[in-house]
C-alpha cells in the first residue's frame, strides 16, 4: 500500500504532542510555537503541498467514473486527518487558552490545513466520502465506560453550546447529577471517577465538585438548556 507524504508525522504528531498544557510551558517569545512544536509546524505546508503533488499524479488522466470506482488507499491517511479534526474540535477552546496569540495556535493551523488537505481528497476521490463517514463513526468516541449509549453527545453538545471551560466546576457538577438522573452515565460510576474522566479529556483543573441542589433557579436555566440539546438528538442507550 502506498504511503502518503505526511502519513507517518502525522501519526507521530498525534501520538506525542496532544498534550497542550505541556507543550505551551515550552513557548517563548523567540518561540512562539513552543520548540516541540515549531518543526511540524514549519513542515507541514511542504508536507502538504508534497501530498497533493503525490496524489495528483496518482490520479492523473483518470475519467470522473475511474475516479469513482478506483481503489487508491487513502483510508489510512484519512483516519489520522479525521482522528486529528474531531480531537481538535474537542479541545478547541483549549489550545486558544494556551496559545492566545492571533495566528500562533499550532494546534489550529494543524487543524486548518488537515482540513484542506481532506476537502481536496474528497474532491478528487469521491468514493472516500462514504470511508470517511464510517470511518468517522467508527471513531466517535463515546467513552462507554461513563456513558451509556451515545450519550456522550448530550454531554459534548451541552459542554460545547455552554462554552463550559476547564474550571467550570458547576456545570460539570451538573452535568453528572443529570445525566445520572436520566440514566445516561452509569449507576455503578462514582464521582470520583467521572472527575478523573473530566481531567484526562476536558483538563479539569480540581480534584472535586462540590454537591450542587438541581431545583436552583441557575440550575433550572442549565435544565432548559440541557433538554433543548437534548431534545435535538437521538439518544439511544444500547
Amino acid at each position: 500500500m502506498l504511503e502518503y507524504k505526511g502519513y507517518t508525522e502525522l501519526n507521530q504528531f498525534i501520538s506525542n504532542n496532544l498534550n497542550v498544557k505541556f507543550m505551551a510551558i515550552t513557548v517563548s517569545e523567540n518561540e512562539p510555537f513552543g520548540i516541540i512544536l515549531k518543526d511540524y509546524i514549519f513542515k507541514l505546508p511542504n508536507l502538504s503541498y508534497e501530498f497533493k503533488r503525490q496524489f495528483s499524479n496518482e490520479i492523473k488522466g483518470l475519467t470522473p467514473e475511474q475516479l469513482f470506482s478506483i481503489k487508491i488507499d487513502v483510508t489510512s491517511y484519512l483516519e489520522s486527518i479525521n482522528k486529528y479534526i474531531k480531537w481538535y474540535n474537542l479541545n478547541k477552546k483549549t489550545t486558544s487558552k494556551h496559545f492566545n496569540k492571533p495566528n500562533l495556535n499550532p494546534y489550529e493551523i494543524v487543524y486548518n490545513e488537515l482540513y484542506l488537505i481532506k476537502i481536496f481528497i474528497l474532491k478528487y476521490i469521491p468514493s472516500q466520502q462514504k470511508e470517511t463517514n464510517k470511518t468517522e463513526e467508527i471513531n466517535e468516541e463515546l467513552h462507554n465506560n461513563i456513558f451509556r449509549g451515545n450519550s456522550f453527545l448530550l454531554f459534548k453538545k451541552y459542554v460545547e453550546m455552554k462554552n463550559v471551560v476547564n474550571n467550570s466546576r458547576t456545570d460539570f457538577r451538573f452535568l453528572y447529577d443529570i445525566m445520572k438522573e436520566d440514566n445516561f452515565i452509569y449507576e455503578t460510576v462514582t464521582l470520583s471517577q467521572y472527575i478523573k474522566f473530566i481531567q484526562t479529556n476536558f483538563e479539569y483543573v480540581d480534584s472535586e465538585l462540590k454537591s450542587i441542589t438541581l431545583d436552583s433557579t441557575p440550575n433550572i436555566n442549565r435544565k432548559k438548556n440541557y433538554n433543548h440539546y437534548k431534545s435535538n438528538l437521538k439518544i439511544t442507550l444500547k
